[in-house]
């Protein structure tokens, strides 16, 4: 499956639908979580972008995902999201449930990322926005990742973004991360 909205993004069209280099990286993304943790894995998405990987996630089989964002790009998702999977339900509410929820795509403010109990998500997953959140930011989700015992996938580049870090040099402060 494919998304039927892109929102006007570009890229090429096949006889599956629009490919563009976010739904190959997300694809590929929901394939390495499944073959690493399988469908019933609970994932939390730092920093959704469109909703491209939660989607995927979604057609892949996994019924626990949550998006964590800032509000305008909450919206974004929700959008592209409800355009293409309208049967799913979206938890975008004020009443952060600190537990885990199944069935439904969760998505929620930055600041109910630390509220979570451990066992609301088993992974997190970053895709290129940790280094341009500044070191402060970055770092304080790196060491609620570490408190909570999730497992943290870091798609990032791993260039210094003006002056700060990369994403392999926050993870090793903690010792049970582990750099794969």
């Amino acid at each position: 499956a494919v998304p039927c909205y892109y929102g006007g993004s570009f890229g090429i069209d096949t006889r599956f639908g629009l490919h563009t280099d976010r739904s190959i990286t997300a694809i590929y993304l929901a394939h390495e979580l499944m073959k690493q943790f399988g469908k019933d894995t609970s994932v939390c998405i730092l920093g959704g972008a469109s909703g491209m990987l939660a989607f995927y996630l979604w057609v892949a089989g996994f019924r626990s995902v949550s998006i964590i964002d800032l509000p305008v790009w909450l919206f974004c998702q929700g959008y592209f999201l409800s355009q293409n999977l309208p049967d799913v339900e979206l938890e975008l509410t004020s009443e952060f449930d600190s537990n885990r929820t199944v069935d439904k795509l969760g998505l929620f403010a930055t600041n109910c990322f630390h509220k979570a109990k451990s066992s609301k998500w088993d992974v997190v997953v970053n895709v290129d926005s940790m280094p341009m959140m500044g070191d402060h930011s970055a770092l304080n989700f790196v060491s609620t990742i570490s408190d909570k015992d999730w497992g943290f996938v870091s798609v990032n580049h791993e260039t210094a973004e003006g002056d700060n870090s990369r994403v392999v040099e926050l993870c090793a402060q903690f010792p049970n991360i582990k750099n794969v």
